[in-house]
């Protein structure tokens, strides 16, 4: 906890910081829904312990775009060890799914230094518009504590009519499964 509040301090944006007493068991949305209820905030971020941003700049040019009008999330092209890991999600075709399709993040490099809409956006890394967040009650707790409350949350927020952007002029770092 130390480290991550000194780290806030040294980005030196006019963000709040502060840490929660979280004593239940594992359950990652219920952490998250804890985080944003308390904060007043117009946008919050969902943010990985290992991602690294190269500075404040990222926080604020994804918060702006969360603030768009109809915007649900927008996200940041993520790179790995090994190239690019997420330019945001895509649907694709799976026909023994119920629907019919799938969702995961492209690998597609051929778009991901640009901005545009997606069908979604990692919560490794992502600005959220807090006022689509309550809207939608949060992240599904019950049945999604721990992976897939993302998707989620993407697709009610698009079932909604909010869409999700893309920042490809943003990049962070995080190495999925780490």
């Amino acid at each position: 906890v130390e480290r991550v509040l000194a780290a806030a301090a040294r980005l030196r944006g006019p963000w709040k910081v502060r840490p929660l007493d979280y004593d239940k068991p594992y359950n990652h949305s219920a952490q998250n829904n804890l985080g944003v209820k308390d904060s007043g905030a117009e946008v919050f971020f969902l943010l990985n312990n290992d991602v690294r941003l190269p500075g404040p700049q990222v926080i604020q040019e994804l918060s702006n775009w969360a603030l768009e009008p109809g915007v649900a999330t927008a996200g940041p092209r993520i790179v790995g060890r090994k190239g690019l890991v997420s330019a945001g999600t895509e649907i694709f075709p799976k026909p023994e799914l119920p629907g019919g399709a799938g969702i995961r993040e492209s690998e597609c490099g051929i778009y991901s230094r640009e901005i545009r809409e997606t069908s979604g956006n990692s919560f490794a890394c992502a600005a959220v518009n807090a006022e689509v967040f309550r809207a939608l009650e949060g992240l599904d707790e019950r049945v999604f504590p721990a992976q897939y409350n993302d998707t989620d949350f993407l697709i009610r927020a698009a079932k909604m009519g909010r869409s999700h952007l893309f920042v490809g002029t943003e990049e962070i770092f995080h190495q999925p499964g780490q």
